[in-house]
């Protein structure tokens, strides 16, 4: 696909309103790696239903992002960083 093209979809896509614009969850889902059935419903359809319940879970994360991963290790290191960075931040 060329950049032209790319730059379109991504625009549309972060155009749209998601799940996640005014869940409470948000910080504690980017920090701690968690994701709910909402936004993997989103993330297959495009489309989500704002009043359903939000349980993020890692395994749910994991499902979206790692299930074609198969050599995946857990980055804590990472998490580490980016919770002392938003600490930080946010003092």
């Amino acid at each position: 696909m060329d950049k032209r093209l790319m730059s379109v979809v991504r625009w549309e896509i972060l155009s749209r309103p998601a799940p996640c614009d005014d869940c409470q969850h948000t910080t504690k889902c980017a920090l701690d790696l968690k994701a709910c059935r909402v936004f993997q419903h989103y993330i297959s359809t495009g489309s989500f239903l704002s009043n359903r319940p939000r349980t993020p879970t890692r395994g749910i994360f994991n499902e979206i992002f790692y299930e074609d991963e198969p050599n995946f290790k857990d980055p804590s290191e990472e998490r580490k960083r980016l919770r002392k960075q938003f600490r930080l931040e946010i003092l």
